[in-house]
């Protein structure tokens, strides 16, 4: 893998990196195995520092976000502008969150993602969109501790409320948020329409991970006597799922707001102590959008979590979630009878069928999946990203799993 290098870093950086020291070296090493992240290169960077007094060094171990290297990425992703929302995140997004919500509250806690040191579009400050030199500079959390859950075997009960401790504090705080004037005139660039998924290639790739999984779901004894009710989800999810991000049918949602919407295993780092999570980081925020808060839970709870956690205690998750978000609603001075218990599960039900089946079944080979080759950012294509759609048993499995707790509780 080539280890891409950055331009004029020193221009990243904030001043107080330079206060009363030099800038020595830069070092640019590989930070993700090949298969990890092709929605951007990640690379670390180490950057040693000089006191001016004392001569002491001092190294800074920090992760940047690069555009990916290949144009097929490029253009299925749609860099342009989910790399400007991320970097929009950092720079504007969650600042005006914190805010807000220290107006509100006398209190500022969105503290669970990595401190940003700084980034850019370009070279070029008059950019609009990214090019070669775009950058996000954050902190490595692997300094602090923290690292991935193993993927395969999910949250267990414990973790998965922590984790909706935060994301209801995230959500929260957007939905009160959006009552203000400011939350258009402030975040309105990150809420402009686009498309994913490749355009033209979008709708051949779907439609061979449709027929994949349909195959799998016409081998299972409870799944095959509902096919005609799961053809018809797949095909109504599909339709939305190739419609652009942000659109307005998905905005007048009464829980519509800013939200993750790519909120799973691989994008939530986790510190523990005595092999106990105690505390979380949010990654990943380049598919940010204008969107029902019900579609990062739907995603997170049934990519993420152990089977019987899902099986067993999602009733109760739904009802621990919806609690930390009304107490943070009446934090924010923004709860209404409109944000019911019965007004969430109403539109979780709706996000479901219509967009959420087939969202969290797209995202089971990456999570599941029984990958022989694995290729390198720059090396993949259309063809070999097809070829990464194998099912391993697991993943068969947890797609039959979901398939029939979405029938159990009528969503589709």
């Amino acid at each position: 893998m080539k280890i891409l290098q950055v331009s004029n870093l020193s221009d990243v950086l904030p001043k107080s990196f330079f206060k009363d020291k030099k800038l020595v070296s830069v070092q640019n090493n590989q930070f993700t195995a090949a298969g990890e992240n092709y929605g951007s290169s990640v690379i670390s960077i180490v950057i040693t520092l000089q006191h001016d007094d004392s001569q002491e060094q001092e190294e800074i171990n920090t992760v940047a976000k690069l555009l990916p290297p290949n144009q097929f990425i490029r253009n299925f992703m749609n860099s342009s502008y989910t790399f400007r929302n991320e970097l929009g995140f950092y720079q504007t997004i969650l600042p005006t969150l914190r805010l807000f919500q220290k107006e509100q509250t006398s209190v500022e806690t969105l503290d669970f993602f990595p401190k940003f040191l700084g980034g850019r579009l370009s070279l070029d400050s008059s950019a609009r969109f990214p090019d070669d030199n775009a950058i996000i500079l954050l902190e490595n959390l692997k300094d602090s501790g923290f690292e991935l859950h193993d993927r395969h075997n999910g949250f267990d009960l414990e973790a998965t409320k922590l984790i909706l401790k935060r994301v209801a504090e995230l959500h929260g705080v957007a939905l009160a948020l959006k009552t203000t004037p400011e939350f258009e005139q402030t975040l309105s660039l990150y809420f402009e329409e686009f498309r994913m998924f490749g355009g033209d290639d979008g709708l051949p790739m779907f439609q061979v991970l449709k027929n994949k999984v349909i195959k799998v779901l016409e081998e299972d004894e409870f799944c095959r006597v509902h096919m005609d009710r799961i053809r018809l989800a797949i095909d109504v999810c599909t339709t939305n799922l190739l419609l652009p991000k942000n659109v307005a049918k998905f905005r007048q949602d009464t829980f519509a707001t800013f939200i993750h919407s790519d909120l799973w295993i691989n994008n939530i780092m986790v510190r523990k102590h005595q092999n106990k999570i105690e505390e979380v980081k949010f990654l990943d925020m380049q598919l940010c959008e204008y969107a029902s808060i019900t579609k990062d839970l739907l995603f997170f709870l049934f990519t993420s979590v152990e089977n019987s956690v899902l099986t067993q205690s999602f009733d109760q998750l739904l009802s621990f979630y919806y609690n930390e978000l009304k107490e943070n609603l009446e934090k924010m001075k923004c709860y209404r009878n409109e944000f019911s218990f019965d007004a969430l599960k109403t539109e979780m039900r709706d996000v479901a069928s219509n967009i959420g089946y087939f969202n969290i079944i797209r995202g089971m080979p990456a999570v599941f999946g029984a990958i022989d080759v694995v290729y390198e950012a720059e090396d993949l294509n259309r063809d070999r990203l097809l070829h990464q759609l194998e099912f391993s048993e697991v993943c068969k499995t947890r797609i039959c799993l979901i398939t029939r707790e979405f029938i159990h509780k009528r969503w589709i």
